[in-house]
């Protein structure tokens, strides 16, 4: 869903940082954070930061949007940080818990690098003529 709505700004440079800083980011939150996790199966860790960098990288062309989709997804992960969410609710169809620091790390990780490529777009763009007196 991400390619189809966000091919504007993911290239397969784009693609390829992403799993490779996601899948570091992620895992290394694990290991520091989460030391006595036994195992992880899954990819939504690295979903979700796809999700939130292509937000980041898009904000320019729509920023009410997609600051009404990052709310959504803040207020989500927000939930499933509190003692009201139950990570079992979808034990009888995936086979397990929903785990959902990976959530909260993945979104870290797409944040930063969402914002460190909007930044460097913006540099390498150099002064817009509206910086030109």
């Amino acid at each position: 869903m991400c390619v189809l709505f966000f091919r504007h700004v993911l290239s397969p440079l784009r693609i390829g940082l992403w799993l490779l800083f996601s899948a570091v980011v992620v895992s290394t939150a694990f290991w520091v954070f989460d030391p006595n996790l036994a195992h992880y199966v899954g990819l939504s860790g690295l979903i979700y930061g796809l999700l939130v960098m292509c937000l980041i990288l898009d904000w320019p062309q729509h920023p009410v949007l997609n600051a009404a989709v990052l709310g959504v997804i803040a207020a989500r992960t927000a939930w499933e940080q509190s003692m009201f969410y139950d990570p079992g609710y979808l034990t009888d169809v995936i086979g397990t818990t929903v785990y959902p620091n990976s959530h909260l790390y993945g979104i870290v990780a797409g944040v930063l690098l969402g914002a460190g490529l909007l930044g460097y777009n913006k540099r390498s763009a150099g002064p817009s003529t509206e910086d030109a007196s």
